[in-house]
């Protein structure tokens, strides 16, 4: 009894003597695998958000054939927002790469081929337009005039950004009486500083939501 373990052609040799003589012959035998074929199992990786100018890593690499059987890809383009769209590059392999050039929804298709049967599976690629991003308001109040020896208090609380971005506040003291060597003393949104010679104190902020910044002055005499 012979059991193939495997398909394929099998040759045996038939050995049969008497005790003095001998023949030998030989048979073939060939092993066909009657198991059906399973359908190549297609994971294209899920749908992705991008903001355009970005490109879109395609990662199939665990899409899988039950059966063990060599797998053939092909990436496509199924639906684009333009009339045409650019290249998936490579479209032939599980782990490609695609950058769109406009926004809108694109559809890319992934298929599998293991000869006999085929997956495929479809993913949403949603690239949107870059934020763009509004420069904060600066504005910086305090007394017109003061004593000697007062404090003056420089307020920068109604800074403020549109988008609502955190914001930071450097302050300075950009001029002050010669006589003067008063600092200043920043503290949420104010800064003061102490009247300790007659003349002008200039205070200047820059005030940045960490794109684009902003410069106000307020001086009191």
């Amino acid at each position: 009894e012979f059991t193939p373990d495997l398909p394929g052609l099998y040759m045996l040799l038939l050995s049969v003597s008497d005790g003095a003589l001998s023949c030998n012959t030989t048979v073939s035998v060939e092993a066909i695998d009657n198991t059906p074929n399973q359908v190549p199992l297609c994971d294209a990786g899920g749908d992705q958000v991008l903001i355009l100018g970005e490109t879109a890593p395609l990662d199939a690499t665990s899409t899988e054939d039950p059966d063990g059987d060599a797998l053939r890809y092909e990436w496509s383009v199924f639906d684009s927002p333009g009339v045409t769209a650019p290249e998936i590059v490579p479209a032939d392999s599980a782990f490609a790469a695609f950058a769109p050039e406009s926004v809108g929804v694109y559809t890319l298709s992934f298929t599998a081929s293991d000869e006999d049967e085929s997956c495929t599976e479809y993913i949403v690629i949603d690239v949107q337009a870059p934020v763009r991003n509004t420069p904060p308001d600066c504005v910086l109040d305090g007394p017109e005039t003061a004593n000697l020896g007062d404090s003056i208090e420089f307020d920068a609380s109604g800074a403020g950004d549109t988008d609502g971005d955190e914001l930071a506040i450097e302050w300075v003291l950009t001029e002050q009486p010669p006589d003067s060597s008063a600092e200043l003393v920043p503290a949420d949104g104010t800064a003061t500083v102490i009247a300790d010679a007659p003349g002008t104190y200039t205070t200047s902020i820059e005030v940045s939501d960490g794109t684009e910044n902003c410069v106000a002055t307020f001086s009191v005499v």
